[in-house]
């Protein structure tokens, strides 16, 4: 995965690596890193929602005390029934924050390390989604695949799920007026955010693909 990220920028480019601070995604984080010939950034703002008493257990552990949010009401806001668990609202908001800070940065190629659950709310913040509108929204990747976003270069909308595709190769240069987002539903991921010519551009891959769905 590493050096696909290599071979999709430009060697002397500008590149800014932040990564969740969780071991998992640092070890993806300091492959990259050694490519790049860059220090990490750590945040823990973009780490895995956490699960409190849960972490470290069987699922089963989990499955019996999990209590799902309601269909209507706050959702945002319910507790899922495990000590020391994070609310939906508490993983968005830390979300929210760091990539509020990240997008604002000049540099011209960000690359992220965050996770699976998390990944949900990069994706909200990229499309410009209110906070408010969280509470039902979901954006999963299939193991194994690689979701497309692209910001129109006319319109400048930021359509979600606009393809998906299991990589084959190391992905090249993609053209600038083209602006994508990547993304693989695994505990280790990245996401690429680069700026050409004044149109941004985010991918993500994951260390491991595994057989495309049907």
């Amino acid at each position: 995965m590493a050096r696909a990220l290599r071979a999709g920028i430009p060697d002397g480019a500008q590149v800014e690596l932040i990564s969740s601070d969780l071991q998992r995604a640092r070890q993806t984080a300091d492959e990259a890193a050694e490519l790049f010939r860059v220090k990490p950034i750590l945040d823990r703002r973009p780490r895995e929602k956490s699960y409190g008493e849960a972490e470290g257990r069987p699922q089963e552990w989990l499955d019996r005390r999990f209590v799902p949010p309601p269909a209507v009401g706050d959702r945002m806001g319910h507790h899922e029934g495990v000590q020391g668990a994070e609310t939906r609202a508490e993983c968005a908001q830390r979300v929210y924050a760091a990539m509020d800070e990240i997008l604002r940065r000049p540099c011209e190629h960000q690359i992220i390390v965050t996770h699976g659950f998390a990944l949900t709310f990069v994706v909200a913040s990229w499309i410009k989604m209110p906070y408010e509108s969280l509470g039902s929204v979901s954006f999963r990747a299939p193991s194994g695949s690689i979701t497309v976003l692209r910001e129109d270069d006319f319109w400048r909308a930021r359509p979600p799920g606009a393809g998906r595709r299991r990589p084959t190769r190391a992905p090249t240069r993609p053209r600038c007026t083209q602006p994508r987002l990547h993304v693989h539903r695994r505990a280790e991921g990245v996401v690429l955010t680069s700026a050409s010519f004044g149109v941004r551009q985010v991918r993500h891959w994951s260390r491991r693909f595994g057989p495309m769905p049907p």
